[in-house]
């Protein structure tokens, strides 16, 4: 899986899946809290740029089995993996986006 300029967008369309994926970053800060009808498009505008130019990809499986891509940048200077379904009914859509902590940082190259 690889998004070019103008995809990284495709994988955020889905609103609830959108506020659902990013929760991680919004309890650590990196995006405010959700706020209606404006926040899709700011999560938008931090997102995509991660997921059209990442600093890194790799394959990952998620607890529940779902294999997922994550694509490693930053946001305002902070570090996020951000986690793409590779199969399954969200195919190509965000699954999770986190701050990498601990063995995270280790296992995924931080």
């Amino acid at each position: 899986m690889r998004l070019r300029a103008g995809e990284g967008r495709s994988a955020l369309t889905d609103i609830p899946r959108l506020q659902h994926g990013t929760r991680h970053l919004q309890e650590e800060g990196v995006l405010p809290s959700w706020r209606g009808s404006t926040s899709p498009e700011l999560y938008r505008q931090k997102l995509a740029p991660i997921l059209e130019r990442p600093r890194g990809t790799f394959d990952h499986t998620l607890r529940g089995g779902e294999r997922t891509k994550v694509f490693t940048g930053q946001i305002d200077g902070r570090e996020v993996a951000i986690h793409v379904y590779k199969d399954g009914k969200d195919a190509g859509k965000i699954a999770t986006a986190v701050v990498p902590k601990g063995y995270q940082r280790r296992k995924w190259g931080f």
